[in-house]
C-alpha cells in the first residue's frame, strides 16, 4: 500500500533520472580512449581492477543521486558488437553493471538500463534489476514487438534516433502512430 501511495503522490510530477555511463564506458572515454582495446586484450587484470575503482565510485555517485531525490538511474551501456565481443561484454561490463545496480537496488523509483549500439546484446541484458529497457529499436532492433515477447520490462523506444532532432513533427507521429508500441513508453531509443 506504501508503494501505491508513493506512486500516487508522483502524479503530475516530473521524475529525475540521473543518467550515468557504466564503468567501462567510463573509463574508456575519460581516461583509456583507443587503448581500451589493447588494455582488454594485453592487461584484463589490471583492467578489471581499475573497472573496479570507477564502479565503486559510480556506486557511492548513484547512492547519493538516489539519497537526494533522484527517482531513478538511467545507465548507459556500450554492450553492442561495434564496442566489445559477447566475452568481452561479459568479462569487462556485465559484472560491474549488474554490482551497481544491486547495489542501488530498492531505492529509487525507476531504473533504465539503456543498451547503446547497433548490435546489441539484447538477451543478455533483460535481466538486469531495472524497471525500465531503453534502445534504438528502429535503428538497431530487436523491434519493440519482438522484446515485447522476451521481457516484461517497461520498454521505451519507438522514435527513430539517429534524426530525431531534425525530424518534422509529422515524421514524429507517424512513427508513433506505427505498429508494435504497445506497453511502451515512446521516446528515441
Amino acid at each position: 500500500a506504501e508503494a501505491v501511495g508513493d506512486e500516487r503522490a508522483q502524479i503530475g510530477r516530473a521524475l529525475v533520472v540521473d543518467t550515468l555511463f557504466n564503468a567501462w564506458n567510463t573509463l574508456r572515454r575519460n581516461v583509456v580512449k583507443g587503448a581500451i582495446d589493447d588494455m582488454m586484450r594485453e592487461h584484463p587484470g589490471a583492467l578489471g581492477r581499475a573497472l573496479g575503482a570507477v564502479n565503486d565510485n559510480l556506486i557511492r555517485y548513484a547512492q547519493a543521486a538516489l539519497q537526494r531525490g533522484a527517482a531513478g538511474i538511467f545507465l548507459s551501456v556500450p554492450a553492442s558488437t561495434e564496442f566489445v565481443s559477447r566475452d568481452q561484454y561479459e568479462r569487462f561490463m556485465r559484472p560491474y553493471d549488474l554490482a551497481l545496480l544491486e547495489a542501488i537496488r530498492g531505492r529509487g523509483t525507476l531504473h533504465v538500463l539503456h543498451a547503446h549500439g547497433n548490435h546489441i546484446f539484447f538477451d543478455q541484458m533483460i535481466d538486469y534489476p531495472v524497471q525500465a529497457l531503453s534502445w534504438a529499436d528502429r535503428d538497431s532492433g530487436p523491434t519493440l514487438g519482438e522484446a515485447r515477447r522476451r521481457t516484461d520490462l517497461a520498454l521505451m523506444g519507438g522514435i527513430s534516433q539517429g534524426r530525431f532532432a531534425y525530424e518534422s513533427a509529422a515524421h514524429i507521429r507517424g512513427q508513433i502512430r506505427g505498429g508494435g508500441r504497445a506497453g511502451a513508453h515512446v521516446c528515441p531509443g
